[in-house]
Order: C-alpha cells, then sequence, then structure tokens
C-alpha cells in the first residue's frame, strides 16, 4: 500500500489568501463518470442477470475494463502525486492514508470482478458491481467533502496544473478514444465547454473523432441515451450533499477538512453537480 510518508513528486507551494482557488472542474468530472457509469454497470449485469445477453455481456466486459483502468490510474496519481502533495501542506498524515486503504479496498474489488465477468458469473458480477458502486460513491463523497475544500485552500493554480499533468500523463494511450468523450458525456453544456477548452488541442482533436464511436459503445451496454433511474438517484443524493457543502462553504477548511475525516465516513454520494432530472448532453 501506498502512504503519504513519501515526499510529494512536486515541492508545494503554499496558497496566499489572495491567490486564486484552482478549478476542479476536470477533477469532479471524473468522479461523476466513474461514480454513475458503475452505477449504470450494475443496473446492466443485474439486467442480464434476468436476461442473458451474450453480446451484450461481451460489451459490459469492455466497459468495465475500460473504466477500471482509468480508476487504477486516477488512484495512482492520487496516492502517489496529489495526497503527498497536501500532506506537505497541512502536516497530517490520517485522512490521506484512509483515502489510500480505501484505494486498495476498491483494487481488490475491481480484481474479483473481472473474474466474474470472464467466467459468466452474471448474477454474482451484478451483486459485486452494485457493492463496487456504492463503495466507490461514499469515498468519492468523503473526498469531495474533506479534500477538495482542501486542495482549494492551500494549493496554487500552477500546482494544481502539474497534478493535472501527472492525471493525464499517466493515462494509457489506448485507452483516451474512450476516457476522453467518457468524461466529456458526463458534463452539462457549460462544463463541456470549459473542459474541452482546459484539456488543449490534442485532448480536443480526441474528442472529436471518437465521441460518436463512443455513443455507439454505450448505447450498445446501456440500451438508452439517457441516465437510469440508478443514475438518477446517484445524482438526486450528489445533489443534496453539494448543497450541503456550498452551505459549509464559510467554515475554516484546512484544519476542519481534517478534523472532520474520522466521521465522514459513510456520506451516501458523490458530488455531482447535475439537474437530476436533465438527460445527460450527448454531442
Amino acid at each position: 500500500m501506498t502512504t503519504t510518508a513519501q515526499h510529494p513528486a512536486i515541492a508545494p507551494t503554499p496558497r496566499t489568501p489572495t491567490e486564486p482557488s484552482p478549478d476542479l472542474l476536470d477533477y469532479r468530472l471524473v468522479h461523476r463518470a466513474m461514480a454513475v457509469d458503475l452505477d449504470r454497470l450494475a443496473d446492466a449485469a443485474a439486467e442480464m442477470a434476468s436476461h442473458p445477453d451474450e453480446a451484450r455481456l461481451r460489451a459490459l466486459r469492455r466497459y468495465l475494463d475500460a473504466v477500471s483502468t482509468e480508476i487504477d490510474s486516477h488512484h495512482r496519481i492520487e496516492d502517489e502525486h496529489v495526497w503527498p502533495h497536501l500532506a506537505a501542506l497541512v502536516g497530517d498524515d490520517a485522512v490521506f492514508d484512509q483515502m489510500v486503504a480505501d484505494h486498495d479496498s476498491l483494487a481488490t474489488q475491481l480484481s474479483a470482478l473481472h473474474d466474474l465477468a470472464r467466467t459468466g458469473a452474471v448474477a454474482h458480477l451484478a451483486a459485486g458491481l452494485r457493492h463496487l458502486a456504492d463503495d466507490l460513491a461514499r469515498h468519492i463523497a468523503d473526498e469531495e467533502g474533506d479534500l477538495f475544500p482542501m486542495i482549494e485552500a492551500v494549493v496554487t493554480v500552477q500546482d494544481y496544473k502539474r497534478l493535472q499533468r501527472a492525471f493525464r500523463s499517466n493515462l494509457r494511450l489506448r485507452l483516451l478514444p474512450f476516457v476522453v468523450p467518457w468524461v466529456v458525456s458526463h458534463a452539462t453544456g457549460a462544463e463541456r465547454a470549459a473542459v474541452l477548452a482546459d484539456a488543449g488541442l490534442p485532448m480536443r482533436v480526441v474528442h472529436r473523432l471518437f465521441a460518436s464511436s463512443f455513443r455507439r459503445r454505450e448505447a450498445a451496454l446501456f440500451r438508452r441515451p439517457s441516465p437510469s433511474s440508478g443514475d438518477r438517484r446517484t445524482v438526486r443524493r450528489g445533489c443534496r450533499f453539494a448543497r450541503m457543502h456550498t452551505a459549509s462553504s464559510d467554515a475554516p477548511v484546512a484544519a476542519s477538512a481534517v478534523d472532520r475525516s474520522a466521521g465522514a465516513r459513510g456520506r451516501p454520494s458523490p458530488t455531482p453537480a447535475v439537474d437530476p432530472e436533465r438527460t445527460v448532453e450527448r454531442s
């Protein structure tokens, strides 16, 4: 297990109160894509347990492989770059060690789910995906509730851009045609324009080239262009959490985030900033 005792890969510069906070939109979108689509994968597997469909199961295996590879990559950069960077600034490893422990548990679950998907044990796969989706939702809620305010309070815009580059450079090239349109597909219209503008020309080209093929791949698995009832449930819970977070945003952040961490376990959802009844925009 990686720990935050290691030195940060990027020497941190504390943010001063007069400096702007980093914009975490891309971070939130990746979390939203992970949480919503694990929920949708669990729903799809449950449907296949009742109505077997070998072609659809193959599509689920491919989609799960891509999503889980991105989850593993994302968590590796958090463990090796983001958490050590924050720990060096706030001087407390406890909350970050819990995040790392969560990552280890989620990785173990993902490995077991790949085995179930390969063997075609669809009922067990559906149950495992539901458990994983719930665990990941709780983890993201803890992370966004405790650590995102900390990032906004103590990390400079320049250092955050370096962390962004670490996330992007760790992406596997073969998965870019999936990951880029996958993340963008979970954005609202305004978010989509902002995240593509920030992503840079190469990522915009990838999105333009592969968005259509991603939508076909998505439709082959989920059989519907709009979020499922499970997605809307995730979003509704996330919106409630987001309102709670906004209401408490005037509290001192860097210290209170660490203090709250022991009691934060078990929050029910991540914070997707989406109207719960809207259809996710497809470009």
